[in-house]
């Protein structure tokens, strides 16, 4: 699910995530994050983001200057799924094309 702050936070701010460049490093932050990910009551869950993301504002990894919000048009006849990853790259190899 694309809202999952799973699905951003983990890449952008684990200390072992490819994605993650700014290197960015905080031992208290890859806990969070892999508590958080492995947590299935929401509520739970809910609040260790909510400290997660206390400990990423504390050390201010990055300042993002603008976010920019791309739409995708696609034919829903011939494409069954578009996978959109959270930067916004579509994944041409996981597109699902209907019979």
């Amino acid at each position: 699910m694309l809202g999952d702050p799973e699905n951003y936070l983990y890449s952008l701010f684990h200390s072992k995530s490819r994605y993650n460049f700014f290197q960015f490093e905080n031992p208290t932050v890859d806990s969070l994050l892999q508590a958080a990910r492995q947590e299935v009551n929401r509520n739970i869950r809910e609040e260790l983001y909510q400290h997660l993301i206390k400990e990423i504002l504390a050390d201010i990894p990055a300042v993002w200057l603008y976010h920019p919000f791309p739409i995708y048009a696609y034919n829903q006849e011939k494409i069954n799924f578009l996978p959109v990853d959270p930067y916004n790259n579509i994944h041409y190899n996981q597109i699902w094309l209907n019979n």
